[in-house]
């Protein structure tokens, strides 16, 4: 749980300006096998980049399908479950609709994976 706060009070990215008319309020169960495991096992499309449904996520996931094998680092898969997938719960009020993974995540997952995604 700590991480999801310190992602309410610290996020590290800006959820692109969405059309509310469009969007789902209800909470849908990921599909995407990678991000079944995450600590949550709701999500709420669009998702942080905008795609707004899961079909997508997982083809645009697909880049990153071996970079998890690495093990650069521990938060890897949980910042692009987040970023792809992200925390859905009724507990949260509506004008939050996305959480973005916190400052500390990112930068972590950044300077650990960077390098090889790089290459």
């Amino acid at each position: 749980m700590v991480t999801v706060v310190s992602c309410v009070t610290q996020p590290s990215v800006t959820a692109p300006t969405v059309n509310v008319s469009t969007m789902s309020g209800n909470c849908q169960s990921i599909t995407i096998p990678m991000c079944q495991q995450m600590p949550y096992n709701a999500t709420r499309m669009p998702n942080l980049l905008g795609m707004t449904h899961q079909d997508d996520a997982l083809i645009a996931l697909e880049q990153f399908r071996y970079l998890p094998d690495t093990n650069c680092s521990p938060y890897l898969v949980f910042f692009l479950c987040v970023i792809y997938t992200p925390i859905c719960t009724s507990e949260l009020p509506s004008f939050l609709a996305t959480i973005p993974p916190c400052r500390q995540v990112c930068e972590q997952v950044k300077s650990h994976c960077e390098p090889l995604v790089k290459k």
